[in-house]
């Protein structure tokens, strides 16, 4: 009996000491994620780079660095490339250390952490930043400097004149060249937009997000001497890098830039027009070197003969060419409407039948004929002719594809991967590290 007391009473004391454990377990939190963005690795940079019709573009950048050095950092100084900045704001942006334990049953923080303004998001602070601009250098003084192996943020909004010019065809062409500073940059994303009325080179379909930069315009939005919090520069904040055409870099070394390259206008026509000049010009071209191909296949044919050859050929392969083309899409649209499994199988067998008659009615059946009413070799020639016009079809559709920028990185806005070196899938913008 005595035996059953004790083991009754220890077993009592020991549910008691995991309880408070488990209790007091639950006011301590879980350590924070750690540092994905390590800043010896180079600093961070985002631009929203915004395209205005008159020619002017509106930048707002944000940097996040970090300080490696053995001493507090309270200058950064940025190198402005091709022209002068105007308007110029900085904003430091501080963040409050979190903690990272509390004391057992209490919420009373025993240790903090210092902020991790690369992984960070939420509300912050901000404070003026003086800066002086001599020549294409801007050196800021950060008001609270960036202690020892410690992490900060800050960002600039201007505005220039010859980031744009404009071309033959009433477009402007622009050429943006991202700042210089002395340290490594990890990841450099240039997210470019417009106004709402403006078509810009590469955009597909609507984009419902617009990026705003009128919280920074106003010089009244901060009135209160040192940090004070803000909504809407948290907002701009938070959107800075974002834009119509996304698009990034990365292992910059110090003094590296990375330039974005396009084209905007008031309608798509002057957008597109030297590149609708140029497919005008190649598809003329192929004209000629088809015409110089059937001159040397059918060299001993008649001019009449010759005509007829062309043009029904022609007109199969076009034929040929754009059912072709008809049941591709259609099938993409099955695939993208989430039809069930035996609807796309028997519209894959129905397809394919059918694509066999198409390609037999007038891929084959016209060369039979004409070479049963007017010689073997002449149905030969028809069908070699078929051929090649189909080949001339796919090249032209290849460059309009190319031209129109169909070939550029899936997702318009989204950020795609950047090896140093080159240059992302994109035919809509030229980019390049300068």
């Amino acid at each position: 009996m005595e035996k059953k007391v004790i083991f009754f009473v220890l077993a009592l004391v020991l549910f008691s000491a995991l309880s408070s454990n488990i209790f007091a377990a639950q006011a301590i939190p879980l350590p924070p994620q750690p540092n994905l963005n390590p800043s010896f690795l180079g600093e961070t940079q985002y631009y929203t780079v915004d395209l205005r019709g008159n020619g002017e573009t509106v930048i707002s950048a944000k940097f996040i660095l970090g300080n490696q050095t053995n001493y507090p950092l309270n200058q950064v100084s940025l190198n402005v490339p091709r022209v002068k900045p105007q308007d110029l704001i900085v904003y430091q942006v501080i963040r409050e250390p979190q903690c990272i334990l509390y004391e057992p049953n209490t919420t009373t923080c025993a240790k903090y952490q210092e902020p991790d303004y690369y992984n960070y998001w939420g509300p912050a602070k901000y404070e003026k930043a003086g800066f002086t601009l001599k020549g294409d250098t801007v050196v800021v003084n950060l008001p609270t400097p960036i202690q020892s192996n410690a992490n900060g943020s800050f960002m600039i909004y201007y505005r220039a004149l010859g980031y744009t010019k404009k071309n033959l065809f009433g477009a402007y062409n622009y050429v943006f060249t991202t700042l210089k500073v002395e340290d490594r940059i990890r990841t450099v994303q240039v997210g470019v937009m417009t106004d709402s009325d403006l078509y810009l080179e590469g955009q597909r379909g609507t984009v419902n997000y617009k990026f705003t930069s009128a919280p920074l315009s106003a010089e009244s939005l901060i009135v209160r001497q040192g940090a004070a919090a803000n909504t809407q520069l948290d907002n701009f904040y938070q959107q800075i890098g974002q834009g119509t055409i996304v698009k990034t870099a990365s292992d910059l070394q110090p003094g590296e830039s990375y330039t974005v390259k396009g084209s905007y206008a008031d309608s798509a026509l002057k957008v597109y027009a030297n590149k609708i000049l140029a497919g005008i010009g190649v598809v003329f071209l192929a004209l000629i070197l088809v015409i110089f191909i059937f001159k040397a296949l059918f060299k001993n044919i008649p001019s009449r003969n010759l005509l007829l050859i062309i043009l029904t050929s022609f007109l199969a392969a076009l034929v040929v060419f754009g059912y072709t083309v008809l049941v591709f899409f259609i099938r993409v649209y099955f695939n993208t409407t989430g039809y069930n499994y035996e609807l796309v199988s028997f519209f894959d067998i129905f397809m394919a039948f059918s694509l066999i008659g198409v390609y037999a009615i007038f891929l084959i059946l016209p060369a039979v004929v004409l070479g049963i009413k007017k010689g073997v070799w002449f149905g030969i020639g028809q069908f070699v002719a078929t051929i090649v016009w189909l080949m001339f079809y796919f090249a032209v559709t290849l460059l309009i594809l190319v031209a129109s920028g169909s070939f550029a990185a899936p997702g318009v806005g989204q950020p795609v991967p950047f090896i140093k070196g080159s240059a992302p899938a994109s035919s809509s913008t030229s980019d390049q590290m300068n």
